[in-house]
Order: C-alpha cells, then structure tokens, then sequence
C-alpha cells in the first residue's frame, strides 16, 4: 500500500508539473547529517544565496527520514547505532529590505525502531551492495549504545517524538551580480535555542551558534540552465548533554554542489554536504571522523508555484554518517 501510494504521488506531480510554465530556481538541498548523535546540534542544513525580497515570505515544509546502523567497536569503545531518526521542519524567512532576511524553523523530531530495513535489504541484495552490519542485525530495531572503557554512556531503546530544538536565523546577501552569468553570496547565521528534550534525543541540552557564507553562479546552455553553488561554516557549540565529556565546541560544516535544468520545471541536482567530527578522544568513525554525503535528487515545480524537493542522501564516507537518508520538501514563496 505505501509503495502504492507514493507512486501515485509521483505520477500527479509529473503530470501537473508538465503544464507549469515558471522555471524552477537552482538552490541548494536542504539536507544535512542526520545521525541521531549529530542532528541534535546547530549546524544548518545547505541553505542559498540568495535572501527572500523585501516584504516577502519564503515557507518550506521539510521532511527528513534517516536509517542508521552503525556497530564499531575498538579496544575502549563499542558503538551501535541501530533505528531511524525523523525531522519534519517548518521553515519560514521574512524579506526585512536592505538585502537582510529573518526566518525561524521549528522542528519536530523522532527516534523510531522505522520501517526501511526491508526494503533497504532488498536494494542491497539486487545490487550486490556491502550490507555492513545489516545482515547481523535485527529488522526494524531501535538501539542507541556507547561504551567506553566499560562505562555505558548512552544506552536508548525507547521510542521518542516531540519538539526539536528551534532554530532562529538571518541572513545578508552582500553580492548580487544579474546578467547572463549571474553571481550571488550571503552571510548566513543561525543561532539555535535547547527547547528539544536532550533525553529523548530531541536536542542537545545546548545552545549553538553558527556563521557561514553561501555563494552561487548560474548560466544558460542551449541545453538548458547550469548552476553551481556551494557554502562553508563554522559553529560553535556550547556544552549539551550529548556525551558532554566528548563532545567538541567547534564544528566546521558546508556544502558543494552543481544543477542542471533541462525543462522549466524540472531540475535535477547532485550535491556534497561535508561536516568535521563532533566528538573527541575516540577512534569510531561515527564519532570522530568527518562526514561526507552525497544528494542526489531535485525540484519539480507544482501549479501555484510550488516547489517539490526530493534527494537521496548516502554515506560516501561509509560509517561517519547514516547509511541512508531520505529528503523531501514543499517550498513556496508570498
């Protein structure tokens, strides 16, 4: 049934996506590590260059689900990431004038044994892909456990759902340069509030702070319009209640990435979200290495000028991120 219905899905948004007429813009993929012991802090997703118009509104609804499972061990620790993390996000950006923009996203976040283990099986299985831990453990599990010499840090087994952490933030685009090869570049700061239960794995139990710049270049082909984007940063996180005797006060994040649209209404995208390693005094990959992702996916353009998001996110560097992940979001500005 489920497989059903999204299908059903697509096909009405292909088909009312074949009489939109507004090409659709080449911004990033909101995507970011979803891992349950790096989604709790503030370090934002792949977020453009381009500010929301004065007196405008920019909403997005976002939808993020990730499967983990990760099973290290090393001589002093022994880690087992096993269950899905879930983020559904509405984001809303205000266009202040002066090239300046103001937005919050209030997340809502859960931590499920999931359903993907299945079908994620399957994939592997047709393709000949390394199950990694997968064929050890059980389907549809949820497990959160750190040991380190002998001392269980974390250990999570109950399923959890309830409000993030919210996060306010602005924006200033400094550069916008028109003309057939168009240039833009914002400042982008983000600054996130501990609502979220760190408990539940919610939150972090912290506030964070982070400062990064986004640019973007365009041009048009006969094939169609060309664009590359990218962006860096850096936060700092105060201390959480996450492994808070590991944990690292400084994160740097960014993203590069490069779009190509062939129709006016459809764009297609592949995308690298990069992030250093957030704990310290540890030889596990999930921990202290840093992440390397790859989006691929795109926007489709709806009637009403609505933009639908897809992506699928994987580990290129296997083990520092989750195995899966899964991206969607409604976009429409006012």
């Amino acid at each position: 049934m489920r497989t059903t219905t999204l299908c059903s899905l697509s096909i009405l948004a292909l088909t009312c996506c074949a009489t939109a007429t507004l090409a659709a813009p080449i911004e990033p993929l909101a995507t970011r590590n979803q891992s349950p012991l790096a989604q709790v802090y503030g370090l934002p997703a792949a977020a453009g260059a381009r500010v929301v118009p004065a007196g405008g509104v920019a909403a997005a609804l976002r939808y993020d689900l990730a499967n983990n499972i990760a099973d290290e061990a090393e001589i002093k620790e022994t880690l087992l990431l096993d269950g899905e993390s879930t983020r559904l996000t509405l984001d809303l950006k205000v266009g202040l004038g002066h090239d300046l923009e103001a937005g919050v996203e209030v997340p809502y976040v859960a931590q499920r044994g999931g359903f993907l283990d299945r079908f994620i099986d399957g994939w592997h299985n047709t393709f000949g892909l390394q199950a990694n831990a997968r064929d050890q453990a059980p389907r549809n599990r949820l497990h959160y456990l750190y040991v380190r010499n002998g001392e269980t840090r974390l250990d999570f087994q109950r399923s959890s759902g309830g409000l993030g952490d919210i996060t306010l933030n602005g924006a200033w685009q400094f550069l916008d340069t028109p003309g057939d090869a168009p240039r833009a570049m914002a400042l982008r700061v983000a600054l996130k509030l501990p609502t979220g239960d760190s408990a539940r794995l919610l939150g972090s139990g912290g506030a964070d702070l982070a400062v990064g710049l986004a640019g973007d270049i365009g041009t048009a082909t006969p094939q169609g319009d060309v664009g590359l984007y990218g962006g860096f940063g850096l936060a700092y996180l105060s201390p959480g209640d996450i492994l808070p005797g590991q944990q690292r006060r400084l994160a740097g994040y960014g993203h590069l990435g490069a779009g190509w649209r062939p129709l006016n209404w459809l764009t297609l995208q592949l995308q690298l979200d990069g992030l250093t390693g957030l704990y310290r005094d540890s030889e596990l990959a999930q921990l202290d290495n840093p992440s390397l992702q790859l989006a691929i996916g795109g926007s489709l353009l709806l009637p009403g000028t609505v933009f639908l998001d897809l992506a699928a996110v994987e580990d290129i560097a296997v083990a520092t991120a989750p195995d899966v992940a899964f991206h969607l979001a409604l976009r429409h500005r006012f």
